[in-house]
C-alpha cells in the first residue's frame, strides 16, 4: 500500500484550499511537527497552505509526519508565531521552533 493511500484511507477526503486566503506578508519560521492521536490533518495542511506553503509539501510534511511521528518543514510566510502554533494545536498537531542555538561571536573568537 502507498503511503498516499495509506494517509487517504486515515485521513479521508481531499483538502480544499479555495477558501484559504493566504498571509500576505511574514518570515519563514522552521518547526518540528508531532502530531496527536485523533489529529486533523486536512485542516492542518489548510493551516500551512495559509503560511503560503504549497499544498503538495504540506501533504507530503504531513504525511512524514503521521509515518514517522515527526516532521520537519519551513514554513515560508509566518506572521503570529504563537498564532501559527495555537492553530496547529487545535488540529491536533504539535510545532515547535527548530533552529540552531544562537552564537556568540566573542566567544567563538576567544576560542580561536
Amino acid at each position: 500500500m502507498s503511503t498516499t493511500s495509506k494517509f487517504m484511507e486515515r485521513f479521508g477526503q481531499r483538502v480544499r484550499t479555495r477558501d484559504v486566503v493566504p498571509v500576505s506578508s511574514g518570515s519563514p519560521v522552521r518547526l518540528s511537527l508531532g502530531f496527536l492521536h485523533g489529529a486533523n490533518t486536512p485542516e492542518a495542511a489548510r493551516i500551512l497552505v495559509k503560511r503560503q506553503l504549497p499544498l503538495r509539501t504540506a501533504h507530503a510534511i504531513l504525511t512524514e509526519m503521521v509515518d514517522h511521528g515527526k516532521a520537519f518543514v519551513t514554513v515560508p510566510c509566518v506572521d503570529d508565531l504563537l498564532a501559527l502554533k495555537n492553530e496547529l494545536s487545535s488540529a491536533g498537531v504539535i510545532a515547535k521552533v527548530h533552529a540552531p542555538r544562537p552564537i556568540s561571536v566573542r566567544e567563538v573568537r576567544d576560542r580561536t
